[in-house]
């Protein structure tokens, strides 16, 4: 199961950022992927050290893009920094794998 982010989506491919749940193994809670048109991806980052959300509950997930920097932060914590200048624009959106209860409100996508 995986919520997270789809950001810069355009013709050429898009960053999507997946965040998984707190589980009893010592995977990455969260990655960030270049995933291109072809439909190949690339991990750019992980979300090393955080521990991953926990279920049930509500979240504050921000997502900034700003030039090549992208960031992540969870309630107020940031958890996942990287820079890649493939995608410099595009559309935003939601994700979720797996997961009929996930739910998301108060969504906002703002210009830097």
């Amino acid at each position: 199961e995986s919520v997270g982010a789809v950001v810069r989506r355009n013709d050429g491919g898009f960053y999507l950022l997946k965040l998984y749940s707190q589980q009893p193994n010592n995977s990455p809670k969260g990655e960030l992927l270049k995933v291109t048109a072809d439909g190949h991806s690339s991990l750019i980052a992980n979300a090393q050290g955080w521990s991953g959300y926990s279920r049930p509950g509500w979240h504050l997930m921000s997502v900034t893009a700003n030039g090549d920097a992208l960031s992540v932060q969870i309630d107020g914590q940031p958890i996942l920094q990287a820079h890649d200048s493939s995608f410099a624009r595009g559309v935003a959106g939601l994700y979720s794998q797996a997961d009929g209860s996930t739910k998301f409100d108060n969504v906002r996508v703002t210009l830097p």
